[in-house]
């Protein structure tokens, strides 16, 4: 076995785990000891790779799954996944705008229709196509929001439950991208 030269004051690196000259430090590359350690290094390395990247495709597959999950039809129990507008139908009907007194609702009425449309006020109405996804939130939130954009920024109508979740208290239109933020307390006709 042959010696390996070195002063003092050596760096510490990844470089000389793998044999790369310093100018204070030589290592016979023709060593049968760095030749092992060398393989032995670039084996667990490619070992922990292989482990690592493993794990992150398999933390995204069950990513993926929860995603298919969340938009499968049968989301009662999911609180927060894509839902459909039948949610939306029993509280369809006609509602007072009530305490308005920064007058922020111009009609006075909004409609709920029994396909799942919603006519929230002059020049802001949307049909049941228009609906992009629909949240039940009403486990966590007393919540019901209609997206009508691509994300939360876009258009929105959530309606908001009293406590035992069976009569809308209040009904906000949002539209983050254009800073539009209204919500009004309504009571049904």
């Amino acid at each position: 076995m042959k010696k390996l030269e070195y002063s003092e004051n050596i760096p510490c690196s990844t470089d000389i785990i793998f044999g790369h000259a310093y100018p204070n430090l030589t290592i016979q590359s023709n060593s049968k000891f760095m030749n092992y350690f060398k393989k032995l290094a670039f084996t667990f390395f490619i070992l922990f790779s292989f482990a690592f990247f493993t794990s992150c495709e398999e933390d995204s597959t069950d990513d993926m799954v929860d995603d298919q999950e969340n938009t499968d039809d049968n989301n009662e129990n999911n609180s927060e996944g894509p839902s459909e507008l039948s949610i939306v139908i029993p509280f369809a009907g006609t509602y007072n705008v009530i305490n308005d007194t920064e007058s922020l609702h111009s009609r006075g009425t909004i409609t709920i229709g029994s396909d799942g449309s919603v006519d929230f006020d002059t020049d802001i109405s949307f049909s049941a196509a228009d609906a992009q996804a629909v949240y039940d939130r009403i486990e966590c939130c007393h919540r019901i929001q209609i997206s009508y954009g691509a994300d939360d920024d876009g258009e929105v109508i959530n309606l908001y439950l009293n406590d035992t979740d069976d009569a809308v208290t209040s009904i906000q239109f949002r539209h983050r991208t254009a800073t539009i933020d209204t919500t009004v307390e309504v009571e049904k006709l």
